[in-house]
């Protein structure tokens, strides 16, 4: 098959979705599928709306490159004018006709879609809410080509819940669903269940080994200040509010005296979390270890010094830092928000999203009990192996593909007849 990927960023970026493409993207490549992404040449989501600081740019990507056998083309992302941005994209679009178009965009990019999508057999779209996933899916229909989209959805998030997003779930041939939970969701919102096909997320396990934990360790304790038996309490992520951070923050700072403990925060900065954590102060500043974003060998390395990882967001479609501290051995604890108590299951615990004070108890739990949280981990890890490897990910994802029917020029402008729905397919 030949396939074309629409997403917004491409690694090295980091994010959920944009590692998601890049394993399916490799994965499909080397079982034989022709395979090229088309992305923005974006590394920072602050990108999107302004140009970074020149101290602020420690890598350039280029325009087209070879990432193994992956053909990745990057386009020039185009930045908004103000007034445009604000009448049109704010007022228009988003105020009166509930349209999402903030961004990203390239007008470079819708430019050449249509060309582009001419030799595909499927153009896979990725990551609702942004504009590319609709340029794509016009381009894929006047081309007759079939359309798989994987939104990872954040239910209830005002960005992700308009009707154009629905509007757009159910005419793409395929949805892919990162969880059961988002696949019932999506299809209590009318999206045909028989386009469903859940695959999960995944990490490659043996990516996770570390290689010297005690020298990492050793130079972040001495550069903080910090006593070699400390605590780690550990959030990785983009430092966005809606991470809720500020909660686990409040949290950590209720533990009791008796816990040494420090909370370092490993990811991409944004300018709210820049201004929060400038305004600590005292045991917090000290102990609030804003640690930047890590490669990915220090981050291995964070992790299996870590006693438990905390993911406290409000919205995520599937929240793969989980597996993450699961494959180097370590609980976890996640708001209960959306998938995550489906996802966590045995493998930590959860708390109410918001909740400062069960946050901390459910961390002196953790940090109280050797016992129970050696049995959550070794849980954890019996479950990434089982269900969220990238292998099973990639062949479930591929399965879609083949079993997306032929689309004809401008095909499913209309919601399909009833007649023309399967049977749900769930893979893992």
């Amino acid at each position: 098959m030949n396939i074309l990927h629409v997403v917004q960023r491409y690694p090295p970026a980091v994010g959920g979705s944009e590692t998601w493409c890049r394993e399916i993207a490799q994965r499909s490549a080397a079982a034989g599928d022709t395979v090229k992404v088309l992305t923005l040449d974006v590394l920072d989501e602050e990108e999107y709306w302004h140009e970074p600081p020149i101290e602020g740019r420690t890598l350039a990507v280029g325009r087209l490159t070879w990432d193994g056998a992956v053909l990745v083309r990057r386009y020039a992302r185009s930045l908004p004018v103000h007034t445009l941005y604000h009448s049109l994209l704010k007022v228009v679009l988003d105020r009166w006709l509930g349209v999402y178009a903030y961004g990203p965009h390239s007008v470079e990019m819708y430019g050449r879609l249509l060309s582009e999508a001419r030799a595909a057999d499927v153009v896979h779209l990725h990551t609702l809410p942004h504009s590319h996933n609709f340029a794509g899916y016009l381009a894929a229909r006047l081309r007759g080509k079939r359309v798989v989209i994987t939104p990872h959805f954040h239910p209830g998030h005002p960005h992700y819940e308009r009707p154009i997003h629905y509007w757009l779930l159910r005419r793409c041939d395929a949805v892919i669903a990162v969880s059961e939970w988002e696949r019932s969701y999506l299809a209590s919102k009318g999206v045909d269940a028989g386009r469903i096909v859940v695959t999960g997320n995944g990490v490659d396990a043996e990516d996770y080994r570390p290689h010297d934990v005690a020298r990492f360790r050793a130079e972040l304790l001495r550069a903080h200040g910090l006593a070699e038996d400390v605590r780690a309490v550990v959030f990785l992520g983009r430092k966005l509010e809606y991470k809720g951070i500020a909660t686990l923050v409040d949290a950590f700072e209720r533990l009791p005296g008796r816990h040494d403990a420090a909370l370092f925060l490993a990811g991409p900065s944004s300018p709210w979390f820049d201004d929060y954590h400038r305004g600590l102060h005292g045991r917090d500043r000290a102990r609030v270890i804003d640690v930047g974003t890590l490669s990915h060998a220090d981050k291995v390395h964070l992790l299996h010094m870590a006693d438990v990882l905390v993911l406290p967001s409000r919205f995520e479609a599937f929240g793969i830092v989980l597996l993450e501290a699961w494959a180097c051995g370590k609980p976890v604890i996640a708001a209960a928000t959306g998938a995550m108590p489906g996802i966590v299951g045995d493998g930590g615990l959860v708390f109410e999203y918001g909740d400062a004070a069960e946050l901390a108890r459910q961390l002196e739990r953790v940090l109280d009990d050797a016992e129970l949280a050696g049995a959550m981990a070794r849980n954890g890890r019996r479950r990434l192996l089982e269900r969220y490897t990238w292998d099973r990910v990639a062949a479930a994802a591929r399965e879609a593909y083949a079993a997306t029917p032929p689309a004809g020029p401008l095909a499913s402008c209309a919601t399909r007849p009833a007649s023309d729905r399967t049977e749900s397919r769930t893979a893992g």
